[in-house]
């Protein structure tokens, strides 16, 4: 498993370009483990799954005083999975968690008390597994 973590201000229509690049990474990290696995097969007996992951904390700014209602972070899920297809490697499983109220109030940032965290994004794809007669 290979994990990224990022950030997405919200409400936005664009995804950050970082988040882009930390999928990529993190992608690229999972396809060259094959040849890792090849070079050292006699370790490897069993089938190897593959799973690319990233999580991104959505945040709002509240000195702008906007509402953030569901809509607003269902568009981002939606956003940042377009996005990461149209720049060539779809998730093959988004999942949103959509912070309680109680939670929201008190998960103010720590570093930058104008934002609060509203939920999380999990971008992932689990990749073909690397089966045992492949690795020979």
């Amino acid at each position: 498993m290979e994990l990224k973590c990022g950030r997405q201000g919200i409400p936005n229509n664009n995804f950050r370009k970082k988040n882009i690049e930390l999928w990529h990474e993190a992608n690229n990290q999972l396809d060259g483990i094959s040849q890792e696995i090849r070079q050292n097969k006699e370790f490897y007996d069993k089938t190897i799954m593959r799973v690319c992951m990233e999580v991104i904390t959505l945040y709002a700014d509240i000195s702008k005083g906007e509402q953030i209602k569901s809509e607003v972070l269902q568009d981002a899920l939606d956003i940042s999975a377009d996005m990461l297809k149209s720049s060539g490697i779809a998730p093959n499983m988004s999942v949103l968690w959509e912070f309680h109220p109680n939670i929201v109030e008190k998960a103010i940032d720590e570093f930058n008390s104008s934002r609060q965290f509203w939920g999380l994004l999990f971008l992932c794809r689990v990749m073909p597994p690397i089966l045992p007669e492949q690795k020979l």
